[in-house]
């Protein structure tokens, strides 16, 4: 059984699932940025909000990623992401 089998993101969304901010690296190892982009379309047939980025290099784990090139600027769309997010929910 492969990965997404075992583990298939876009078939665990219910509509408790709250809007999402989703960052893979397209050269990840460990998981496939597929299962990224399978969950960021599941999410839109459940008409739940979400932003969806793919970096060529990150790899698996870059965490804050503050010293890895073009990769460290996750963080500074996520901090806009969830400004925005809560601008809304007001």
């Amino acid at each position: 059984m492969g990965i997404f089998e075992t583990f298939p993101t876009d078939r665990r969304i219910t509509t408790n699932t709250p809007q999402t901010f989703i960052l893979v690296a397209d050269d990840d190892g460990v998981t496939p940025p597929e299962h990224g982009i399978h969950f960021y379309l599941g999410l839109r047939k459940m008409n739940i909000p979400a932003e969806l980025h793919i970096y060529k290099h990150g790899g698996h784990g870059f965490g804050l990623g503050k010293t890895r090139g073009v990769i460290s600027g996750w963080t500074d769309l996520c901090e806009e992401w969830m400004a925005e997010v809560t601008k809304e929910s007001k």
